[in-house]
């Protein structure tokens, strides 16, 4: 559809994809025809920065509902791309774990089916989904919990990325995270969550590019594999039929190689829960929407994780690391993740300021000041993670990853299902909450403060008898409190009904 001679929104998708494939074609054909690797490489990892600037700055606005919540009408062919890659970057960041990318697509699937409750109560962030179903105490809680592990995760993805683009580019380490800090701190706070969405729909689009590639490359693979058999009078069905077995046996192994299932658990439960996802689904136009987008998400994740493990068992080393086009695309979809995983984060946690601890102290501030407020703290919260950035040296990817996803697990999962529920206190959510939490860290304090543990050995305890099943641990905490604040609102309710009737 065209509107006063410019393209329709569905248009304007189809002719960026057609632009973003037109490019990377283009790139190969230079390189086939002998242009220098040196002159092709940074135009082609500049791509996912260029696209970012641009879709960012489109989607610029002034109104506080668009900045928050992208005004309830975020479309649906957006978000399907922009919660996947929410999640592949926490993935990413954790080391693309089997067990991890096969738990998201699970968690991705469970939110699906809890998208439709919480679509009706949920607000921008989880504190105040929580607040509007809890009170005051179930918000500082989630308050106190999210804002730590988000920063620890944020501080380390924005680590990451500069990392994947002073490599590639062979610029300075310090020039490319202030570069990654304007372009991330420029699109959050120009376009709020609606900027956000959008750059996460085109860094998944590239992502969705490199596995494009990998899918092209496994098809020829097999194809030569097929016409080699018919030459020389072997089984043809083979590369067809026998091709399978292999990557089952890949699947079948990976959460395995983890160590228990445990892991594998943890990413269930937590990706179902993280929060931007939650912020995301409750942004869309319909509540049966918000269910069936978190659906087609699984299975864009789904796809995604298929070829990608299909091309590490089926393709050789020397092909992968060979081919410059497919050394590259794998470093733009690196770099495109950890992009977007920026910005999302980062928007989240001045989200959380803004909404969540700012508003709660000034309920009566105007329309005006909470929208220069709410871009302020994104601004900050970038600003201290890039701060951050040297002293998360120390830590682990994973331990941030862990966090964010024990944390989900083991409290705010629970506190949201219980969300869905009449009656329960707010007190009891603020502790299920703040003790799942506690449990959680407690495993994590020797990879986060190993001088704290071994000047305090008793801090130590928990970290050994607890181990993977922390988050298990955490939410058996959670629920028991949240059913026994459950118990007694209703036998509250009960009893000043009864008190009523005989009076």
């Amino acid at each position: 559809m065209m509107a006063g001679g410019r393209p329709g929104g569905q248009a304007q998708r189809l002719l960026l994809a057609a632009a973003m494939a037109s490019v990377i074609g283009l790139m190969w054909l230079l390189e086939r025809i002998g242009v220098p690797e040196s002159l092709l490489t940074p135009v082609l990892l500049s791509l996912p920065l260029v696209l970012f600037l641009l879709v960012g700055l489109g989607a610029r606005t002034m109104s506080l509902a668009t900045f928050d919540a992208a005004d309830r009408s975020l479309p649906a062919a957006v978000a399907t791309l922009a919660l996947p890659v929410v999640v592949l970057a926490l993935v990413v960041l954790a080391g693309n774990a089997p067990a991890l990318r096969w738990g998201a697509v699970a968690g991705l699937v469970l939110h699906a089916v809890l998208a439709p409750f919480l679509h009706d109560i949920a607000a921008p962030t989880p504190a105040g989904t929580l607040a509007g179903r809890f009170g005051a105490p179930a918000r500082f809680a989630a308050v106190v919990v999210l804002v730590p592990v988000t920063f620890i995760a944020l501080a380390l993805m924005l680590q990451d990325a500069a990392v994947v683009l002073a490599q590639s580019l062979a610029l300075g380490y310090p020039a490319t995270l202030r570069l990654l800090l304007v372009l991330a701190a420029v699109v959050a706070m120009v376009g709020g969550l609606r900027a956000v969405a959008a750059t996460l729909a085109v860094q998944g689009g590239l992502v969705a590019g490199f596995a494009g590639l990998l899918a092209a490359t496994l098809a020829a693979a097999w194809w030569h594999a097929f016409v080699e058999s018919v030459r020389s009078g072997a089984d043809t069905v083979m590369p067809f039929a026998g091709a399978v077995a292999p990557l089952l046996a890949w699947l079948a192994g990976g959460p395995a190689e983890e160590g228990m299932l445990v892991p594998f658990l943890v990413a269930m439960l937590g990706v179902a829960a993280l929060p931007l996802v939650t912020g995301l689904s409750a942004a869309l136009p319909g509540r049966g929407l918000a269910g069936r987008v978190s659906l087609r998400a699984a299975v864009v994740l789904a796809a995604l994780v298929l070829i990608v493990d299909a091309a590490v068992v089926y393709l050789p080393g020397a092909l992968l690391e060979g081919s410059w086009l497919l050394r590259q695309m794998s470093a733009v979809a690196h770099l495109a993740t950890m992009l977007a995983g920026v910005a999302a984060l980062g928007f989240l946690l001045g989200l959380i300021l803004s909404r969540d601890v700012y508003r709660v102290n000034a309920p009566r501030a105007s329309t005006a000041r909470k929208t220069v407020i709410a871009r302020l703290a994104v601004l900050a919260a970038l600003g201290a993670a890039a701060a951050a950035v040297p002293l998360a040296g120390n830590v682990a990817p994973a331990v941030a990853v862990n966090l964010v996803l024990g944390v989900s697990a083991g409290a705010l999962l629970p506190a949201l299902l219980f969300a869905l529920l009449p009656g329960g206190r707010g007190w009891a959510a603020a502790l299920a909450i703040l003790g799942g939490a506690a449990i959680v860290a407690s495993t994590e304090l020797p990879a986060l403060a190993p001088a704290l543990i071994a000047g305090t050995p008793a801090l130590a305890w928990p970290a050994a008898r607890l181990g993977e099943a922390a988050p298990l641990w955490a939410a058996a905490w959670a629920v028991l409190v949240m059913t026994l604040g459950l118990a007694l609102s209703r036998w509250r309710g009960g009893t000043a009904g009864q008190a009523l009737a005989s009076s």
